[in-house]
């Protein structure tokens, strides 16, 4: 995993913009600094889904509420970005509103030797964002590969998790932020996670040619609560991924052609905008997937084909604000290139299979 080092700084002055982005460009080696200067540069930053190991925030701006509102900002938009607040006019109010919109420690300006100490904070916080993040990409891995030992199933998750990458990326960049609550590493390990409940099904069951009875098709279904039993018993970081792993298979609009699973007896099926962002954009990419690389079958379908299915889909089972993407070509011929390497890759592995 790429060891981080962008850094947000966010500050009304542009002098103290400037300054700090020289020092610490020359007391961190290979960082990156991102410099806005009011709350509306810091989100549309933000938006763009860079991952910020560390925020510098000052408190005090025109508006005064606009410190405290762009630290809530970063922590709901990067929630394992280390925020630090800093201001020279500090009290105990705006001290405990810092923690409490997000900020993981607060820095005086009048400091002596502040620099020095702000700089050690900084590498500090570096260093325990790339943990949290290491911790998150050990432990899906972890779950991965003692759970799945299906190869077909890890690499389908892997693929569900760089389209759903690429569906974020593309929904952040142009949705006015309406897309603004997706964050992408969390999308990355959702997707590797996503199917995680199949461990706990029979193997024969899973790698069966032609349709599953009634009664293998429910167990099937069951794969999304164990795997979100799983992820509650295992972590307490990945909630948000836990939720979108119930809802993937949940349809956006239930109509006569279904309402998705699971929905518990007696009661009705979340829907449209209940449903998690990730969760909706999970159930494209596993969709999106599972038709272009379809195991049982000695080609893939095309991806004109495909794009045909997931729109006459966004009438019930999708979002069709993630749909729409499709219909842009510059994506679309993302998605084909990295569609066409997979596919070369499968192509080799299973030449060397036939080769022993």
């Amino acid at each position: 995993m790429e060891f981080q080092k962008n850094i947000l700084l966010v500050d009304d002055e542009k002098e103290v913009l400037e300054t700090w982005s020289d020092l610490l460009k020359e007391s961190i080696e290979n960082c990156q600094v991102s410099k806005a200067i009011n709350r509306e540069e810091a989100l549309s930053m933000l938006e763009k889904g860079t991952p910020y190991s560390v925020a510098l925030v000052d408190l005090r701006m025109p508006d005064e509420k606009d410190g405290l509102a762009v630290i809530s900002d970063i922590h709901g938009l990067s929630p394992f970005t280390t925020i630090f607040a800093f201001s020279a006019y500090l009290n105990p109010l705006n001290i405990d509103e810092s923690f409490k919109n997000g900020a993981f420690a607060v820095i005086d300006k009048g400091w002596q030797y502040q620099e020095k100490i702000t700089i050690n904070l900084v590498q500090s916080g570096i260093a325990l964002y790339n943990l949290h993040k290491s911790h998150l990409y050990e432990l899906s891995e972890v779950l991965t590969n003692v759970c799945d030992t299906d190869f077909y199933f890890i690499e389908h998750n892997e693929r569900v998790s760089e389209y759903a990458v690429m569906i974020g990326e593309k929904l952040l960049s142009g949705s006015g932020g309406k897309w603004k609550d997706v964050n992408i590493e969390e999308l990355r390990i959702g997707g590797r996670l996503h199917d995680i409940g199949k461990a706990f099904i029979p193997k024969e069951i899973l790698g069966k040619p032609g349709k599953l009875s009634d009664e293998e098709y429910m167990l099937v279904k069951t794969h999304v609560k164990k795997g979100a039993e799983l992820i509650k018993k295992e972590s307490t970081t990945l909630q948000n991924i836990r939720l979108a792993i119930e809802e993937h298979h949940l349809w956006y609009a239930p109509s006569d052609r279904g309402v998705g699973y699971p929905v518990e007896k007696g009661q009705q099926a979340r829907k449209g905008n209940e449903i998690s962002q990730m969760g909706r954009i999970l159930a494209v990419a596993d969709a999106l997937d599972a038709m272009t690389s379809n195991r049982f079958f000695d080609k893939d379908r095309p991806l004109e084909e495909v794009i045909e299915v997931l729109l006459d889909f966004s009438k019930d089972q999708f979002d069709p604000e993630i749909i729409k993407i499709f219909g842009e070509k510059e994506f679309v011929e993302r998605v084909r290139t990295f569609r066409d390497a997979e596919a070369k890759k499968r192509d080799e592995a299973k030449k060397r299979k036939e080769m022993k």
